[in-house]
C-alpha cells in the first residue's frame, strides 16, 4: 500500500475545479462533479486499485481481494485497469520483435508497435499517475494506491504521481531519491524481475518483467512532452535503462535493502549514481527553466519555469505517447536515426559517396555504436558528431541506402579493425587544421581509456 497525502502538494491553493474547468483538463466532463472518478460528497480517502476489476475479483476467489467500500463508508474505490506483469513481459516481447526483426515492415511499423501493446501499458500508468495527482492538487486529498503486491504497479504510478506533483523530483538528486525511495527501498525485486547473473535454466521466467524500465519509459515521455521541466535530459534516462541489466553496478541488484545490506553492495560495487553524476554536462537539459520555452503544462504555476505542478491536459499528455526510439530502437538491424551531414563525412570515416555511400549519396550511422564508448556517453547522440564517427568507425556500422525495408547493408571497407578506423580517421584529419586534428586525438585517447577500463573489469 502506498498513501500519497497532501504533504507532496504545493502549499499555494488550488484553482476551482468545476465542471467547464474539469473537462479541459482531464477530457472528463463531470471531473469537476462530486461524482467524478467514483467520488463520493465528503469522502476523505480515495482508495485506486491499479489492477483491472476482472484481475481484483479473481484474487478474491483466491483468498485475496480488494477493499468492500460498504465497510468503508467515507471511501472511494477506483479501478485503474494496468496490466500484470505477464501481460507487461508480452508485450515487450512483441515490442523487441517488432524493433529488431530485419523482416519488419517500415510502412506498418506503427501498427506492429501499437499492436505490441506497449504503449497502452504507458498510457494506462501514465492516467492513474494524473489522476493521482489530480485528486491531491486540486481536491487536497489523500490517496491509497495498491496492486496485488505493491511492488510494481503501485511503484510505477506512485513515483510519476509524485513526478507530476513535486519539482523535486525533477532534477538530478529528485529523480534519484525517488528511485531509492520508491524502488529500492519499497523493496521493487529487481533481481527476480531482471534474473541478474542467471541463465535460462536458472531463472524464474514467469516472474521476469521489464517493470522499471516501463516506469522509465513513462518518465520519458514527460520529458519529452516538457522539456523546460526536467533537470536531465532522454539521455539520462537511457543511461539508466542501460544498467538496469549490466551488473556493471551493484545500483540494482538483488531484490531488497536487507540482502544488499547482507551482500555488502555499497562497498562492494560501484553506484551509478556516481557515475551519472560524472556526466552530468551531456546529461543536463539546457532549456531546463527556460520560460520562454513552455509548454503551457503546468497547472497553477508558470509554464515551462520548471517548478511547479505538472498536469497538462489528460487528453494531450495521453495522445503524444509516443515510441521511446533512443532506447527501443537502438539495437534495430535498419537505419532508425539521421544521416550524418557531408559537412561531418571527413570526421566520420565515411569518405566520399563512391567509397561506401548510399546511391544518394547519404551515409547512415547503424545504431549498435561500440559498446565500451557506449559506457561513457549512456546513447549516442547527434550533437555528439565526434564520438559518434570515432564510435562508428570502430564498429564497422555504416550502412548505405535509405532506409528502406531492405535495412541497407553493411558497407565494404567500412568497417575492419579499430587501428584501421583510427587510421582512415586520422588520414582525413590531416587533410584539416590543426584545431580538428587535436580534437580527434582527444577523442581517440578517450576511446582508447575506456577499452582499458572494460578490459580491466573484465579480468577476476
Amino acid at each position: 500500500l502506498y498513501l500519497i497525502g497532501q504533504a507532496v502538494a504545493t502549499s499555494r491553493p488550488p484553482p476551482n475545479v468545476g465542471r467547464e474547468f474539469g473537462y479541459v483538463i482531464s477530457g472528463d466532463p463531470d471531473f469537476g462533479s462530486d461524482s467524478s472518478l467514483g467520488f463520493v460528497a465528503g469522502a476523505p480517502l480515495r482508495i485506486l486499485d491499479l489492477r483491472p476489476r476482472s484481475a481484483a475479483m479473481a484474487n478474491k476467489a483466491s483468498g485475496y481481494g480488494y477493499e468492500n467500500t460498504t465497510h468503508y463508508p467515507t471511501c472511494s474505490l477506483t479501478f485503474c485497469n494496468i496490466g500484470n506483469i505477464h501481460a507487461v513481459k508480452e508485450s515487450s516481447q512483441r515490442l523487441i520483435a517488432a524493433c529488431t526483426s530485419p523482416a519488419a515492415s517500415d510502412v506498418n511499423f506503427a501498427p506492429l508497435v501499437e499492436d505490441s501493446k506497449w504503449l497502452s501499458h504507458v498510457r494506462l500508468i501514465l492516467n492513474a499517475s494524473w489522476r493521482c495527482a489530480a485528486i491531491v492538487h486540486f481536491r487536497r486529498l489523500p490517496v491509497l494506491l495498491h496492486c496485488s503486491h505493491g511492488w510494481d504497479r503501485t511503484s510505477q504510478v506512485s513515483a510519476l504521481a509524485q513526478l507530476l506533483l513535486d519539482p523535486f523530483y525533477r532534477t538530478f538528486d529528485g529523480f534519484r531519491h525517488l528511485i531509492e525511495k520508491d524502488w529500492l527501498g519499497f523493496g521493487h525485486p529487481f533481481q527476480t524481475r531482471c534474473c541478474h547473473g542467471e541463465g535460462r535454466g536458472e531463472r524464474n521466467e514467469d516472474q521476469c518483467a521489464p517493470i522499471f524500465l516501463l516506469f522509465l519509459d513513462c518518465a520519458w515521455q514527460l520529458v519529452a512532452q516538457h522539456p523546460t521541466a526536467f533537470e536531465f535530459n532522454g539521455r539520462y534516462l537511457s543511461v539508466v535503462a542501460r544498467h538496469i541489466a549490466s551488473c556493471r553496478f551493484g545500483t540494482f541488484l538483488f531484490n531488497c535493502e536487507r540482502e544488499r545490506a547482507t551482500s555488502r553492495v555499497a562497498e562492494r560495487t560501484d553506484s551509478l549514481w556516481e557515475k551519472l553524476e560524472e556526466l552530468r554536462p551531456v546529461l543536463s537539459n539546457p532549456f531546463y527553466g527556460c520560460r520562454h520555452l513552455g509548454t503551457g503544462g503546468e497547472a497553477g504555476a508558470g509554464a515551462g519555469d520548471g517548478g511547479g505542478v505538472l498536469l497538462p491536459p489528460l487528453p494531450s499528455l495521453l495522445r503524444r505517447v509516443t515510441l521511446w526510439g533512443d532506447h527501443h530502437l537502438r539495437w534495430s538491424p535498419k537505419a532508425c536515426f539521421p544521416e550524418i551531414p557531408e559537412a561531418l563525412w571527413p570526421f566520420a570515416g565515411c569518405g566520399r559517396p563512391d567509397n561506401g555511400g548510399g546511391a544518394d549519396g547519404s551515409v547512415h550511422v547503424d545504431s549498435t555504436l561500440a559498446g565500451d564508448l557506449d559506457e561513457l556517453y549512456g546513447m549516442d547522440d547527434e550533437n555528439e558528431a565526434l564520438i559518434r564517427s570515432v564510435a562508428c568507425g570502430t564498429a564497422g556500422g555504416m550502412r548505405r541506402g535509405s532506409g528502406g525495408d531492405d535495412g541497407g547493408e553493411p558497407v565494404e571497407g567500412s568497417g575492419g579493425t579499430s587501428d584501421e578506423s583510427y587510421e582512415v580517421v586520422e588520414r582525413e584529419a590531416l587533410n584539416g587544421d590543426a584545431d580538428v586534428h587535436e580534437r580527434l586525438r582527444t577523442a581517440l585517447a578517450e576511446v582508447e581509456a575506456l577499452k582499458k577500463e572494460v578490459a580491466r573489469m573484465k579480468r577476476p
